[in-house]
């Protein structure tokens, strides 16, 4: 018989927090995706 261990992740807001953190992070680097394909469209021409 196998016992597991409740997983504690501590407060839940900052949990939120880190969510809404990734989330910024995300949008950023797509913003960065779109940067580099405009360079590379201007490049090509």
């Amino acid at each position: 018989m196998q016992i597991y261990l409740k997983e504690k992740i501590g407060n839940p807001s900052l949990f939120t927090g880190r969510k809404k953190e990734l989330n910024h992070l995300l949008k950023w680097v797509d913003s960065i995706k779109l940067e580099i394909l405009f360079f590379e469209y201007y490049l090509e021409r």
